[in-house]
């Protein structure tokens, strides 16, 4: 018999026991590995394998260059059974241990830099994953052994929480760094397509790099992106749209949102907005020009009470169903305790707003000087115009509670418009500004 067709018989047998032998066995050393690349890429042996021998050569040089030149499974460390920690990032190497090697060792090049946050972030879970601490497994339930499952929503609020900023801060870096390659900001919409806006590079991205609690409460059950919902909320209360425009308008960028949505979404922000910009507002003079203007509300008309100082700037504003003393008193009653006492209030010859003020002169030991004078009250009737012209496309409101809610808002986008409020020198556009009352 020719010796070399037994030979290769041998190796065909071989080859086979080997096949079966490693199937059967839990773990792989790394020679079992090495085998089987060799076996596989032998053609004399005369099986067919399942991969191409391209797919067998590429498998292998991939090994080889694992982690730096030395892959921990195939290549060294006897045989051990540990993550591989590929350069490549093989996807063993990515579930299996405390630490991701193939991420680590990837993220020290500059081009794989910006992955280290979300590897930190991954080493937090798995440091947390057993802190029962952390856990809030009140009310769950035990199985007949007495154990519960540990899931992540069994994390406490706190600590949820917690996690939410580190994502939104991690979210934030990545946008910053996508803003400066592309220029745009890539939104992920529920259509889980993205498309691309002009925003600019300091925008929601960076100023978010940590979430208003208050507006995290509210965002709870919102499913949609947060730069998608800021935005839409901005333009419906800054410019004259209405809520079918800004309908129109994202979907010409992508995102499918219905007009409804937008109108739920501004009933929630705005008030948590607008109690952010309070702390941030900067003071107002002591001479203020006051009176009140009408705004519909389902088919009746209500009254606005305004006022600014002689610079134009915003006091204050008070929506009332009913024009008379007491309303006029409650608005000058919250005027003062949110910006001090006057020195000069201006009115027109309401005799409403003359007994308002007469009976807080009452009360003090230094009273506030009153002139009724329509020509000098024409700064406050000037600013009425861009509240009017806002709230011209809503063709009135439904009810008294979403006026309130929406004048609010455009209040606050109109003093934001004017300068009210203070970027600690910045240099925030009105956009960034209305943005960072969400931080």
């Amino acid at each position: 018999m020719d010796s070399a067709p037994q030979c290769s018989a041998l190796k065909r047998l071989a080859f086979a026991l080997s096949i079966v032998y490693r199937l059967y066995r839990k773990y792989w050393t790394s020679d079992d590995v090495w085998s089987m690349l060799g076996c596989m890429a032998d053609s004399s042996l005369g099986f067919s394998s399942p991969l191409e021998p391209a797919t067998i050569a590429r498998l292998s040089e991939i090994y080889r260059a694992g982690n730096g030149g030395v892959c921990g499974v195939v290549a060294g460390e006897s045989g051990a059974r540990a993550a591989c920690g590929s350069r490549f990032g093989c996807s063993f190497c990515g579930v299996t241990g405390a630490r991701d090697k193939s991420m680590e060792f990837m993220i020290q090049e500059p081009e794989h830099a910006h992955l280290k946050p979300l590897n930190e972030f991954r080493n937090y879970l798995l440091a947390i994953q057993w802190d029962l601490s952390r856990r809030e497994l009140v009310g769950r339930t035990l199985s007949d052994a007495g154990y519960t499952r540990i899931q992540a929503d069994t994390y406490r609020f706190l600590e949820r929480m917690a996690m939410l900023k580190m994502l939104l801060s991690i979210d934030a870096n990545e946008r910053d760094r996508a803003e400066r390659h592309s220029g745009e900001l890539a939104w992920l919409c529920r259509s889980k397509r993205r498309v691309s806006c002009t925003l600019t590079i300091r925008t929601i991205g960076r100023l978010m790099t940590t979430l208003n609690p208050a507006l995290a409460r509210v965002l709870k059950r919102l499913h949609y992106p947060l730069d998608v919902i800021l935005t839409c909320v901005r333009w419906y209360v800054a410019y004259p749209l209405s809520l079918r425009h800004l309908e129109e308008m994202m979907a010409e960028r992508g995102i499918s949102v219905d007009h409804s949505t937008v109108h739920r979404w501004a009933i929630k922000v705005l008030p948590v907005l607008e109690k952010a910009f309070r702390r941030h507002k900067k003071a107002v003079g002591r001479s203020w020009r006051m009176d009140e203007t009408y705004i519909k509300v389902r088919g009746q008309w209500k009254y606005l009470y305004r006022a600014v100082d002689k610079e134009g700037n915003t006091v204050d504003f008070l929506l009332r169903a009913h024009r008379d003393k007491t309303a006029a008193r409650r608005y000058f009653e919250k005027s003062i305790e949110q910006n001090g006492e006057p020195e000069t209030v201006t009115i027109d010859k309401s005799g409403a707003n003359l007994a308002a003020l007469d009976a807080l002169n009452e009360e003090r030991q230094t009273p506030i000087k009153i002139r009724q004078n329509k020509y000098l009250n024409n700064v406050v009737e000037q600013d009425h115009r861009a509240i009017k012209r806002r709230t011209r496309p809503m063709l009135g409101f439904k009810n008294f509670r979403c006026a309130r809610i929406l004048l609010s808002g455009i209040e606050l986008m109109h003093m934001i418009t004017k300068g009210q409020m203070q970027d600690r020198g910045l240099g925030y556009t009105r956009a960034e500004q209305f943005y960072s009352l969400a931080a």
